[in-house]
């Protein structure tokens, strides 16, 4: 189904944004944002959009539009400077780490889709846009924390 922006936003809001410490255990936040992470980066799920592009062209959501919505909403702290906070430290985290399964998938149909071309460009993306956000933290744990990801993202790109 085609969803409009505004709804786009609104979702991606409501599932990363941050929550207070005092309200949820961090594991448990933690597990339901990998999950509703891991439900809108499924590999059958892209399949579908791309599907869904081919069916309906520019009235489908594509899996590009949807990539790109969920980098600029997990990562809006590269383009505000502002702390990222324990939160959305493992949040940005998980969605490297499942970008860089969907480019090393071993399951055929996958790979011979446009799953992991997506995939590896968003997450070379990030990379420069993780480069350029690095200079705008001023908080320590914040630029550990980005050039953790930096190398992440580097291992999946530039595998020895």
């Amino acid at each position: 189904p085609v969803l409009s922006s505004r709804f786009r936003r609104l979702l991606l809001t409501l599932l990363f944004t941050s929550l207070p410490l005092n309200k949820f255990c961090l594991v448990h936040v933690l597990s339901l944002q990998s999950r509703t992470l891991g439900r809108l980066m499924d590999e059958d799920r892209i399949k579908r959009m791309i599907e869904n592009e081919a069916l309906n062209g520019t009235d489908a959501y594509t899996s590009t539009s949807m990539f790109y919505d969920l980098r600029r909403s997990i990562f809006s702290e590269l383009r505000t400077g502002r702390t990222v906070d324990t939160y959305r430290r493992n949040l940005q985290k998980a969605m490297v780490e499942t970008l860089g399964e969907l480019v090393n998938s071993e399951d055929k149909d996958v790979r011979t889709t446009d799953i992991p071309s997506l995939a590896r460009g968003n997450l070379s993306t990030l990379q420069t846009e993780i480069r350029a956000g690095i200079s705008r933290q001023s908080d320590s744990m914040s630029k550990y924390h980005l050039e953790d990801l930096l190398q992440r993202i580097n291992r999946v790109l530039n595998p020895k």
